[in-house]
């Protein structure tokens, strides 16, 4: 059967203030599709990339025990080996890994490896390098076990140019690919959107947790050490669902606990009201209409200054974006305003 692992990254547990759907959504996750996988294939190894918890400095105790009850608890009863690369997420401080939550809560427990600095490994025979989140404190020995290791495989949570931060936004700073061209193929959390340019593979999440994740691939990874085959295991529970009403005959999907925004193509106003009636009966969490008919438009529309409304983060880089001023590093001014709003959501 190969040397198998299973990778994983971005889990964070705790997500949008605890938010008790989302907890749901990733327990059946886990219970219907991770664990199937992993006991069908005999895997007992896994590597986590980063960002278990959301939160970084507090764990809400509803979290923690469903985090337990969906994820460690099942792999510490399978005997499986976790190794665990040390996230942003899952730091106390900004400048040094050393005070996190993946040591404190489950290395002790349930005996998982975590690396809060960079260090080559042995997983099934193989070297893999390990390089955690870069901070003041571990930059130097990361750069230099970048340059020394012998390993062919990375893994790492990493900020890497080129890569989309959201869909359609590339990030326009961060480490030059150029640095793991020595490697045959590396792995990084960090990014929700998965994706891969040459031997670079952003993994993205197991599932969805906001709107920038609606249309996109979710779920985990099977990984042979050995021959390097990588095979995508999707997750196709939803959390995000568009409708669009044209008429008494549009349909709707399955929509109970999910966010849902409603397309308006047909201004039918008695037609349209007993339709967002029969939506609300199907018990979504959240019901958004957007009157396309009205605004003239197929899917999205756009303001007076040429900005695309979506949802808040792609408003946010795109306003960015189009500011007329050489002056202002644009980069900057939109991880500062995009850590501003994610810290917002987080307000109790």
């Amino acid at each position: 059967m190969g040397k198998k692992i299973a990778l994983i990254t971005d889990s964070h547990f705790g997500i949008r203030k605890d938010n008790p759907i989302i907890l749901k959504k990733q327990e059946e996750f886990f219970s219907k599709i991770f664990f199937p996988v992993i006991d069908k294939l005999e895997i007992k190894n896994v590597g986590h990339l980063g960002d278990v918890f959301h939160k970084r400095k507090e764990i809400n105790f509803l979290t923690l025990e469903a985090s337990k009850r969906m994820f460690f608890e099942p792999l510490k009863n399978r005997n499986i080996d976790v190794f665990c690369v040390i996230g942003n997420h899952d730091t106390y401080y900004t400048n040094t890994n050393d005070v996190n939550s993946v040591e404190y809560i489950l290395s002790e427990q349930y005996n998982w490896k975590s690396y809060r600095n960079p260090e080559t490994i042995n997983v099934l025979g193989v070297n893999v390098c390990i390089i955690p989140w870069i901070t003041k404190e571990n930059k130097e020995k990361c750069f230099k076990e970048l340059e020394q290791t012998k390993a062919k495989i990375l893994m790492g949570h990493l900020e890497i140019q080129g890569f989309n931060i959201t869909k359609g936004h590339p990030s326009l700073k961060g480490l030059d690919p150029e640095i793991f061209k020595k490697f045959d193929i590396s792995f990084s959390g960090h990014f929700h959107i998965k994706s891969s340019n040459k031997n670079i593979h952003y993994l993205g999440t197991p599932a969805q947790y906001t709107w920038d994740d609606f249309g996109e691939p979710k779920g985990f990874h099977i990984f042979d050490v050995e021959t390097k085959k990588l095979t995508f295991i999707p997750n196709k529970i939803e959390m995000f669902k568009k409708l669009i009403y044209n008429g008494p005959d549009s349909k709707i999907e399955n929509i109970t606990d999910c966010y849902v925004k409603i397309y308006v193509e047909n201004n039918d106003a008695i037609g349209l009201e007993k339709y967002i009636k029969e939506v609300e009966n199907n018990k979504p969490i959240e019901v958004k209409v957007i009157n396309n008919k009205r605004l003239n438009v197929k899917t999205l529309e756009e303001d007076e200054n040429g900005i695309q409304l979506g949802n808040t983060e792609s408003i946010i880089t795109d306003y960015i974006d189009k500011i007329k001023n050489d002056k202002i590093d644009k980069e900057n001014v939109k991880t500062f305003m995009l850590d501003l709003y994610k810290e917002a959501l987080e307000v109790k």
